[in-house]
């Protein structure tokens, strides 16, 4: 109630006797506050108003994380913990939301906020109710229709208003050139713009979200699967054949050291895309597509590809003709291992990719245990990577264990 009674005092000019009591919410008294007070203020109780308001759509959310949290016996600590980490973002995030009213600062504000929603306590807690409470069939955890929202809203920051496409319309859209790419296209962005679109398929059951994540494919392939003039298909692709040259990264620069070429990682994002876009269509060309690019890729990355110990390479040339980064990603064996074997299982043909398979086997072999780094983007992809296994395979659970050990461990510098 803080940020309410403070914009009370705000537009009130300190004296609580001149606001209307009797009826505060009306039109015409709210119209009349642009006419007599200034617009500083004015604009400093528009966002206490806002922050009141936000404060009053996510308590909804505390209050279930706490009820679920008794239901299922969590740790008194822990979850005091999360109560209290959750009121400190809060507070910063409502004092960030009052005072800044620079748009680059106000990215802060989202910090907060995406902190005291996500922050890594209350996220462990809510896995550990979904598991308690799920396995007894006790609760199903979907989206709501608030976070369903803001889903929307983010994913049409970047590929625009597509939400008032009917099914006909998403069918010739266009995604516009909004991700930061070499014209307009960027494969790391827009793979995970084909995923939240078939999420949205799946949250919403609307079928167009399965034309626009068509209509990215296409786009994708259209650019980053030619040179970077756009007239010619890169070498060893073809009308047939039209990602047997694999696809750009799509980076602004064509040389140097952040210049374009082909990323073994981006690659292989975007075969689980296509793979996954299979699956929710119920097409099987996409899968096909995705082991075409697999075959097309995967020896360009390879030095000693035939021996007993091969290494890897993380990027290499537009064109595939040479490595242009020679060290070796810390994932793309394992993450080659995992994405080239959902293809062949997709595909139902286990042999498709086994020669593949077996040489990313092999560089896992070369390097012993999977090294866990600090870096957040890695840990992410290493749980993702691991969880495909882990109810099988102890490696991968212990490498999904030791990458909650580290992020339980650097939790609270998140968001410092």
């Amino acid at each position: 109630m803080i940020p309410h009674w403070y914009s009370v005092l705000v537009i009130s000019g300190g004296s609580f006797s001149s606001w209307n009591h009797a009826n505060p919410r009306s039109a015409a008294w709210h119209a009349s506050f642009k006419k007599r007070v200034p617009a500083a203020n004015y604009a400093r109780w528009e966002r206490a108003r806002a922050a009141h308001n936000n404060g009053l759509e996510n308590f909804p959310i505390l209050v279930a994380a706490v009820i679920l949290g008794n239901m299922a016996k969590l740790d008194a600590h822990d979850m005091n913990r999360a109560f209290g980490t959750f009121l400190v973002l809060r507070a910063l995030y409502i004092l960030a939301y009052i005072n800044v009213t620079n748009r680059l600062w106000s990215n802060l504000r989202t910090a907060f906020y995406i902190g005291s929603i996500y922050q890594y306590s209350l996220a462990q807690d809510l896995e550990r109710i979904a598991l308690q409470l799920g396995r007894r069939g006790q609760v199903a955890l979907m989206a709501s229709p608030t976070q369903l929202d803001s889903f929307r809203e983010a994913m049409q920051i970047v590929y625009g208003p597509f939400e008032s496409l009917s099914t006909e319309q998403a069918m010739q859209w266009q995604p516009p050139e909004n991700v930061g790419g070499h014209r307009g296209r960027y494969l790391w962005t827009d793979a995970f713009g084909v995923l939240n679109f078939l999420t949205l398929h799946k949250e919403a059951g609307d079928q167009k979200y399965i034309s626009l994540a068509d209509r990215l494919i296409k786009a994708v392939h259209a650019v980053l699967g030619y040179d970077r003039g756009g007239q010619n298909r890169l070498p060893g692709a073809s009308d047939q054949n039209p990602l047997g040259g694999g696809l750009r990264i799509g980076k602004i620069d064509k040389q140097g050291p952040d210049g374009d070429g082909q990323y073994h990682h981006y690659l292989t994002i975007w075969m689980f895309a296509l793979n996954r876009m299979s699956i929710a269509s119920r097409k099987p060309s996409y899968n096909e597509q995705a082991i075409t690019l697999a075959k097309a890729i995967h020896p360009h990355f390879f030095i000693d590809i035939e021996s007993d110990a091969p290494r890897m390479v993380w990027k290499i040339a537009m064109d595939m003709s040479r490595p242009l980064v020679s060290s070796e990603g810390n994932l793309d064996a394992v993450d080659g291992f995992v994405t080239f074997s959902l293809l062949a299982s997709a595909a139902g043909e286990p042999q498709c990719l086994a020669t593949e398979i077996a040489d990313y086997q092999r560089v896992i072999d070369r390097k012993g245990r999977h090294s866990i780094t600090d870096d957040m983007l890695d840990l992410g992809m290493s749980l993702w990577i691991a969880h495909w296994s882990s109810a099988t395979d102890t490696s991968a659970q212990r490498m999904g264990a030791h990458c909650l050990e580290t992020i339980g461990a650097s939790r609270n510098l998140a968001f410092l």
